[in-house]
């Protein structure tokens, strides 16, 4: 897991997360305390996003031997 002061609202888990070069990196599932009312503004003071490593899910559907999910995502499994 990561985090990330990224600017998300409530509905925003799930939704991937980019990096500079335009690179998955991973997926947004939570965020602290702080982003629950940020709906209006936002803040790169308090705002942290809470993302788990596409590089951990990767990993996770291998040990498990998820091989339909892994072709789908055309990911050597």
């Amino acid at each position: 897991d990561f985090i990330s002061d990224a600017d998300s609202v409530s509905g925003n888990s799930g939704s991937p997360v980019f990096d500079a070069q335009r690179d998955l990196v991973g997926l947004n599932f939570d965020r602290n305390r702080q982003g629950l009312d940020r709906v209006f503004t936002f803040t790169d003071r308090q705002a942290r996003n809470i993302s788990v490593s596409s590089t951990a899910i990767l990993h996770t559907l291998r040990a498990y031997r998820c091989r339909a999910v892994l072709a789908e995502l055309k990911a050597n499994g």
